[in-house]
């Protein structure tokens, strides 16, 4: 005797896909990621990662104790060798964000005398993360990247 399976309550045949992973944001996270571990080896401190402010959102602050800075990092990562390029409005974003997150800190800390800067960290991430030897990501590191003379390209 054959007997049929009863369908699922909502009428389809199989079960729903799994929602699509986005590749950008894995990319963006592991590029964080490194850049956190590449601060850390440098001897500064993380003391936050993707810090929401009424501005828009910082990927990494940490702090340096020599000098004593409290240092906002803006990570960009790809895959591809084209040239780095940050836009006008992202600059204006990022600095109105670190004069907020610099003035929170002051007076959250007690130190009176720390300075703030930005820095832009690029990550590299080759092709293929998995034949041996595996290759390892490129890091550069731009200390100061936006004061009153820079400009945003890299």
């Amino acid at each position: 005797m054959h007997r049929s399976i009863p369908r699922p309550p909502s009428g389809r045949s199989r079960p729903p896909k799994p929602p699509r992973r986005d590749g950008r944001r894995a990319l963006g996270r592991r590029g964080e990621w490194i850049a956190a571990l590449y601060l850390t080896l440098s001897g500064a401190r993380v003391i936050g990662r993707n810090v929401r402010t009424p501005y828009g959102e910082i990927d990494l602050v940490a702090v340096e104790r020599r000098p004593w800075a409290l240092v906002i990092v803006e990570v960009k990562t790809r895959r591809d060798q084209r040239p780095l390029e940050v836009s006008s409005r992202q600059v204006a974003r990022i600095a109105r964000a670190a004069q907020f997150l610099h003035g929170r800190y002051l007076r959250t800390s007690r130190r009176a005398d720390v300075g703030a800067r930005i820095d832009l960290i690029d990550v590299r991430l080759p092709r293929r993360w998995f034949p041996w030897p595996r290759p390892f990501p490129r890091i550069r590191r731009m200390y100061g990247a936006w004061g009153a003379e820079r400009t945003g390209r890299w």
